[in-house]
């Protein structure tokens, strides 16, 4: 029998998808490449636009960054795209 204090939590980080609930309140992963939409200008992306998700990452402070065409840009600042 394995003891529950005998565990290790192991941190298993995805590049290439991301876990997200969506409007029916379902966990659901998505996978890279998917689109979400920039809702404000942020560096050369316009606000309004779609844009592909290539890869999905965390920075130092554990915040949830998404790659687009190379460059990082906080999670914060798009919607998924269904």
């Amino acid at each position: 029998m394995i003891m529950a204090d005998k565990l290790e939590p192991k941190l298993i980080i995805d590049p290439f998808s991301l876990l997200v609930v969506n409007s029916k309140g379902e966990l659901k992963r998505i996978h890279c490449p998917f689109l979400a939409r920039c809702m404000i200008p942020i560096k050369k992306l316009l606000a309004n636009e779609a844009y592909v998700i290539d890869m999905v990452k965390t920075d130092l402070s554990e915040e949830i960054v998404f790659i687009i065409q190379g460059r990082p840009f906080l999670h914060s600042f798009f919607n998924i795209l269904p």
